[in-house]
């Protein structure tokens, strides 16, 4: 494939899969294709009437570790009627610690909200459906319901 053509400007089918573990295997549920248009990308508008939610890790101290993942578990407030989030993007006050972020959806039974170490058991473990990336020098994105946060934090 010869990029930036004119023959090129269709979107590409993205073939993603993903697990618990880094073991190569049958992924069941959890993959999936998405076509995309890697050579078009036009940014989103948003409504100029919007509602926002800002979902923060407030007090949160950094361990004296060289990489660290965290884990939070929040719940959406309930809303009156139908809405569409339309956005999501990431609400960083420490650019230098943050390198990326995973929002993920997590399935009804998880109703403990909590805050803890990635990849340690807990709440947040079956939170598996990828809802959207933000990586550094990324830009915002798409929308969520019952979310975990997981944040890499290198010091």
């Amino acid at each position: 494939m010869t990029v930036c053509t004119e023959r090129n400007d269709s979107p590409v089918k993205l073939i993603y899969a993903y697990g618990k573990s880094d073991d190569i295997g049958y992924h069941f549920r959890t993959r999936g294709t998405k076509e995309v248009n890697l050579l078009k990308f036009m940014p989103r508008s948003s409504p100029r009437d919007g509602n926002y939610l800002d979902f923060v890790m407030d007090n949160f101290i950094v361990p004296a570790e060289h990489t660290y993942y965290n884990c939070k578990v929040m719940k959406m407030p309930k809303l009156n009627g139908k809405h569409h989030m339309y956005r999501v993007e990431p609400v960083i006050k420490n650019l230098d610690l943050v390198h990326h972020m995973l929002l993920y959806s997590c399935p009804l039974s998880v109703i403990q909200i909590n805050e803890q170490q990635c990849y340690t058991g807990g709440p947040g473990a079956d939170c598996l459906k990828l809802v959207s990336v933000w990586n550094t020098g990324g830009v915002r994105d798409c929308p969520l319901l019952e979310t975990l946060i997981h944040t890499y934090i290198h010091a």
